[in-house]
């Protein structure tokens, strides 16, 4: 970590024609996938087209959305409450979706790594805007025949636990064996029938990421902003779900940000402090046992992911340990320190699960390193400057303060986006 912020002190020049064709393919996070849409305003600063750009690519061609995006991308209404909300009530455009060949980059936010191997299409979802129809991630990548491939792909195996509040096998969580089956098939296909240099990313915790990190699980009281002390002497939590019948959330829970419209309501809050005396719902709380669940699917995830790219000589960027330092330790640039925390981190976007500009370009630089270090490519670092306190070059920042969650359906929807139709004259 310190050797890439270091190395950033010095412009280095292009390493031009190192890697003619670079392609990625994964999810939502290797898409460019920011603020809850997918918009070309930031897919320029995805980490594979910034990568591509620093191996001197000049036709890196992605399912560019025009703005507001697909779905419309959240922006900073107010700042008195602070409020977030979608930029508008339209739908962005798809911009190229006549090019005759594959897309560079061919990640699909809201994939799994099955869908990876199997889905070339999903009616009028992402699938449809990214592949076309003209075959799976993994068919499309090999027939472009890559110099370089960039994969991050399994985040939904186990974060689609975390959106939902559910830890359940077959519903929310691949089963391990099946993981590890998969990706199995992925390097097998890839390293197979291309001669390309493959990096690979691997799955993040549970609780790195703001949407499940933010809200703490204590009642505050408004007037002086500490937890209300309880009979026994203890923070008092949330009316909600608990592993042991309780009828509070234990103090380990984990709130999640789409509690925040309920707790606006009352719910969670007994009735002699104010509140509705109505607990949260289940799918807006983790119980320790299930982020104990989740985060035992995501070991062994990690564990397949790094045994079958070692057995392949292929890099693991380990993507879990980054997002797990930056929660815990923060990252300090040019004086400025950046933290994983809820909009006034710098760090990640303003959905609270996908980076924003400065987190892409950080993780761009990631397997940059990655790929020199695995294979003595030469590829320059990306600058971080221009995305510094979480500032692309386009304008899109942090902010500061609370969120405010108006819609449970369009939350849900937002983060869930194989669910969404686009709304688009070509894909209606």
């Amino acid at each position: 970590m310190k050797k890439i912020l270091l190395a950033l002190l010095v412009l280095p020049v292009l390493a031009f024609g190192q890697y003619a064709k670079v392609v990625a393919i994964g999810d939502s996070l290797m898409a460019g996938y920011l603020s809850g849409g997918l918009c070309q305003t930031y897919q320029v600063h995805s980490m594979p087209s910034l990568v591509a750009d620093r191996a001197g690519v000049d036709d890196f061609q992605m399912p560019l959305v025009s703005e507001p995006g697909i779905p419309p991308q959240l922006e900073l209404k107010a700042l008195s409450p602070v409020t977030v909300a979608p930029k508008s009530g339209e739908y962005g455009l798809p911009l190229n979706l006549t090019l005759s060949r594959p897309y560079d980059n061919l990640a699909v936010p809201g994939a799994t790594l099955r869908d990876c191997l199997t889905k070339s299409s999903d009616g009028a979802g992402m699938h449809t805007l990214v592949l076309r129809g003209l075959g799976t991630q993994v068919e499309q990548a090999v027939a472009l025949q890559p110099d370089l491939l960039l994969v991050w792909i399994g985040n939904n195996d186990a974060l689609n636990a975390v959106l939902t509040g559910t830890a359940v096998e077959r519903v929310t969580l691949t089963p391990k064996e099946q993981f590890h089956a998969d990706y199995a098939q992925l390097l097998g296909g890839l390293a197979g029938a291309t001669t390309a240099d493959i990096v690979v990313g691997n799955i993040p915790d549970c609780a790195a990421i703001p949407f499940a990190s933010t809200i703490p699980p204590y009642i505050i009281n408004p007037a002086t902003g500490a937890p209300v002390i309880g009979d026994d002497g203890m923070p008092m939590t949330y009316l909600g779900q608990s592993d042991d019948g309780s009828p509070f959330i234990g103090p380990q829970a984990l709130v999640l940000l789409t509690a925040l419209e309920y707790l606006h309501q009352g719910y969670g809050v007994p009735l002699q402090l104010g509140g509705r005396g109505q607990p949260l719902p289940d799918h807006v709380v983790l119980t320790p046992g299930e982020s104990a669940t989740i985060r035992d699917y995501t070991a062994a995830y990690n564990a397949s992911i790094a045994a079958l790219a070692a057995g392949r000589s292929i890099p693991v960027v380990d993507m879990s340990a980054e997002l797990t330092a930056i929660r815990e330790h923060g990252l300090h640039y040019a004086g400025i320190e950046i933290t994983g925390d809820f909009l006034s981190g710098g760090f990640f976007s303003y959905d609270g699960v996908h980076p924003n500009a400065f987190g892409y370009a950080y993780g761009a630089n990631l397997f940059i390193e990655a790929a020199n270090a695995a294979y003595g490519a030469r590829l320059p670092l990306v600058p971080l400057h221009p995305f510094l306190s979480g500032t692309s070059p386009h304008g899109e920042g942090g902010g500061v303060g609370a969120l405010v969650l108006e819609d449970w359906e369009y939350w849900m929807k937002l983060f869930m986006p194989e669910r969404w139709v686009i709304k688009s004259g070509a894909l209606r």
